[in-house]
């Protein structure tokens, strides 16, 4: 669907011990896209939820809402970002403007 800056979507999982390279599938007709993640570290289900950032994901816009690409999360320095998770985590993806 439409995602306006500042819209945020929590998704809980499960999540096996380990580390993993995140990526989000992303389609945009005209801007580009930009997106942040982040872990809920306390509050999840709630408005006031903590998070600790874990990067951002940026590409061109793909020219079509129905053309999708793979976006890898990337850290401040540009490089891709390693997750390590284990058990039930809540992560949070916020549209960037």
């Amino acid at each position: 669907g439409w995602n306006d800056p500042g819209d945020w979507y929590n998704y809980t999982r499960e999540f096996p011990a380990g580390e993993y390279y995140v990526m989000a599938r992303a389609s945009s007709g005209g801007q580009p896209m930009k997106a942040s993640l982040a872990e809920v570290v306390s509050g999840a289900g709630t408005a006031e939820q903590e998070l600790q950032e874990l990067g951002t994901f940026e590409a061109p816009p793909t020219g079509s809402y129905e053309t999708f690409v793979f976006v890898p999360l990337r850290g401040a320095d540009g490089r891709a970002v390693r997750v390590s998770l284990v058990g039930e985590r809540t992560l949070r993806y916020t549209v960037g403007a």
